[in-house]
């Protein structure tokens, strides 16, 4: 059975309650560049964030290489929706989600939210 070690750092992002959240709470930000990160062990993980009207595109850094570019814009809201990062070798990783500042034409904003993360 693998184990995980989980370190996280929210940077700048802003802590928010919501019911349709994980855990009744979650961290957003709006902010260009702003970037969070995590770090554990394991061989994949999901990113718990939210697909909406009004939200942006965020890219994922895996141990300081483009992992995925993620649209977050949806016409419906989903919360809790994951986002899966796998295949990489097992060991120690350091994951960063950083907001790009822009958007789907559709969407009415640029927010990105963190609503957790599965380490497997």
């Amino acid at each position: 059975m693998m184990q995980s070690s989980v370190q996280l750092s929210y940077g700048s992002w802003l802590g928010l309650l919501n019911a349709g959240a994980a855990t009744d709470g979650y961290r957003l930000s709006t902010v260009k560049n702003a970037a969070l990160s995590f770090s554990f062990d394991g061989v994949q993980f999901d990113w718990l964030t939210a697909r909406g009207r009004a939200y942006g595109k965020a890219a994922i850094y895996v141990d300081g290489v483009l992992a995925q570019t993620v649209d977050l814009y949806n016409a419906s809201q989903q919360w809790q929706y994951k986002v899966t990062i796998q295949g990489l070798a097992y060991g120690h990783h350091t994951v960063t989600i950083k907001v790009l500042g822009t958007k789907n034409s559709r969407s009415t904003g640029i927010g990105v939210v963190f609503d957790g993360f599965i380490p497997n």
